[in-house]
């Protein structure tokens, strides 16, 4: 296998989620929630991490079989990975792994939360939370 084309293709859905950020962004600065940096600084982090990969890595010219299966589930665990960090960061969601059960609860589009009161939680956490879920079915169609 290739990590070069694992590494390069797996950073094409991160490019993705980073603009997905854009969004609750915004929500945090029109609603003074104070999570405006926290959403800045992933939109950041991620761009840093898809510029590594892709100047370190060159476009891939043809995948194995082998490398499809492991990039999809590399794929699927990256963006849970990174899906679930806003929730940590911002405290709504203490534990890494309850942060991870929420963020791939709704890119899997399951629907299942660990979110207890949902109401106190940060209008923009909210709408990242709903992201999860429209990206979660968009991948799915």
């Amino acid at each position: 296998m290739r990590l070069s084309n694992i590494a390069y293709s797996v950073s094409q859905p991160c490019l993705i989620l980073a603009g997905a950020y854009v969004l609750p962004l915004g929500f945090s600065i029109a609603h003074r929630d104070g999570l405006w940096l926290l959403f800045l600084g992933h939109i950041g982090g991620m761009i840093a991490i898809i510029l590594a990969l892709r100047l370190l890595n060159r476009a891939p010219r043809e995948l194995t079989i082998r490398e499809a299966f492991l990039i999809v589930a590399l794929s699927w665990a990256t963006l849970a990975f990174f899906g679930c960090l806003p929730f940590v960061f911002s405290g709504a969601i203490p534990s890494l792994s309850g942060a991870f059960f929420e963020s791939m609860s709704g890119f899997t589009t399951t629907g299942a939360t660990v979110l207890l009161d949902i109401e106190v939680v940060p209008k923009s956490l909210l709408v990242w939370r709903s992201m999860t879920h429209w990206l979660g079915g968009m991948g799915v169609i």
